[in-house]
């Protein structure tokens, strides 16, 4: 079997757009998602991380929205994370695994933390790594943490994607926190949990 990364590395070259770059359908439903997982609460002035940030999108989204807060992205990928510094010079990329290396983010701390579609494609173990990668965005959160999944009540699953019960993510979350709040009201196949402190 492939690993993520090489899926990745392979979407990256025969992508037409950036959108098709990181495996989005469409950059329409990218910006949805980013436009759920930022009603997660106020976030001007505040700091977020982006896991999973593939080339950067989530920056131009904040952009355009005109937000000003302070925003880092993190990848597994080391190639997606070169093309983001070169698009975003100014803003802070790392290359890592977010739950092996987590320490290399030392002590740092943001106030939300983000995750959008990195969980979509088949990996051995992952309901597992799920679990470990929501406590991992919980322990950096400050004030919460949102992040999407493709559902299995889609209208259509797609081979080689991997597609979430919201009740079973639910019941994982509600491990972490009590304040929890599922989205499963913006798109047919998808859907949202939000973390709070």
């Amino acid at each position: 079997m492939k690993s993520i990364i090489d899926i990745y590395n392979k979407m990256l070259i025969d992508g037409n757009n950036d959108s098709e770059r990181v495996g989005w359908g469409s950059a329409d439903s990218q910006k949805n998602r980013f436009r759920i997982l930022m009603e997660i609460g106020n976030l001007e002035n505040k700091s977020i991380l982006d896991i999973g940030c593939g080339l950067g999108t989530m920056l131009d989204y904040i952009h355009k929205r005109k937000s000003i807060l302070s925003y880092t992205g993190v990848d597994i990928n080391s190639n997606m994370v070169t093309e983001a510094k070169q698009k975003h010079p100014n803003a802070e990329f790392y290359s890592i695994d977010i739950i092996k290396d987590a320490h290399e983010l030392g002590d740092k701390k943001f106030d939300y933390v983000f995750l959008s579609g990195a969980l979509n494609l088949n990996a051995d173990n992952h309901r597992n790594s799920i679990k470990i990668l929501m406590n991992e965005m919980f322990a950096f959160a400050n004030k919460g943490v949102a992040l999407n999944f493709l559902s299995v009540f889609a209208d259509r699953l797609s081979p080689g994607e991997y597609y979430c019960n919201p009740i079973d993510i639910l019941e994982l979350a509600l491990t972490i926190t009590k304040k929890v709040t599922l989205r499963h009201d913006y798109m047919p196949h998808d859907f949202t949990v939000y973390l709070y402190r």
